[in-house]
């Protein structure tokens, strides 16, 4: 027994070897005898089904005159049409009388009336560029405002006892870089006292030079202003 059991466990590797060969041969053939009790089922059953008698078409004849009724039936119902029911009122004795055709007279051309024109107001006057004042007409314009600033009322005691009033009108002239050259009265105001007061503001002023754009080509240039002297009332 000993020697038995000494010899498999010796021999364990061909033995595992052959017996999982012979299982593997055994399931192959239980596959395969599976298979073809399978196909012999299948077949059985096809003649089975093919072998089976027909049904009896008896049936059939009458169901297709059925309905071609049907549908006839139901054709002429969609094609006949539907016509409103007429219904009498209980309230209607006559029959409604023609109406007589009434000639509607043409009408008539209205006047035309005349609209009265409406105001149109003119357009509104494009504002003209006005020009622009040159270097010696602002220089001037400085001057005469110049000499309006400095002029002084007679202080002498004959000028508080008889107040003269009056406009002087002079002329000066000045070089290019300021100097003053010459004064003078060109339109008296009828007193001593005026006229001189106006010459000495004259002489005691200090004139800017002309701008370089102002009187080209002149060295010296004569100038005119009015000055007037008036009182306030006491």
């Amino acid at each position: 027994m000993n020697a038995t059991l000494q010899w498999t466990y010796e021999k364990r590797d061909p033995i595992s070897f052959v017996s999982a060969f012979l299982l593997g041969l055994l399931v192959l053939l239980l596959i395969q005898v599976s298979a073809i009790n399978f196909s012999k089922s299948a077949d059985v059953e096809m003649t089975a089904f093919i072998e089976s008698p027909p049904v009896p078409e008896i049936i059939k004849p009458l169901e297709q005159p059925v309905k071609k009724v049907i549908e006839k039936q139901e054709i002429q119902k969609i094609a006949e049409p539907v016509m409103p029911k007429q219904v009498t009122s209980p309230f209607a004795t006559e029959a409604p009388k023609e109406a007589k055709h009434v000639e509607t007279p043409a009408p008539t051309e209205k006047p035309q009336v005349l609209q009265a024109p409406q105001h149109i107001t003119p357009p509104a006057p494009v504002p003209t560029a006005q020009p622009v004042p040159s270097t010696a007409s602002i220089y001037e314009a400085q001057l005469r405002a110049y000499l309006e600033k400095i002029k002084r009322y007679p202080t002498s005691r004959e000028a508080r006892l008889t107040r003269p009033q009056g406009a002087v009108r002079v002329w000066l002239e000045i070089s290019r870089n300021g100097q003053i050259l010459g004064v003078g009265v060109i339109t008296s105001s009828g007193s001593n006292l005026l006229d001189g007061e106006a010459l000495k503001t004259l002489k005691t002023g200090s004139y800017p030079a002309f701008p370089e754009d102002a009187y080209a080509g002149e060295n010296a240039h004569k100038f005119s202003a009015t000055l007037n002297y008036t009182l306030e009332p006491q």
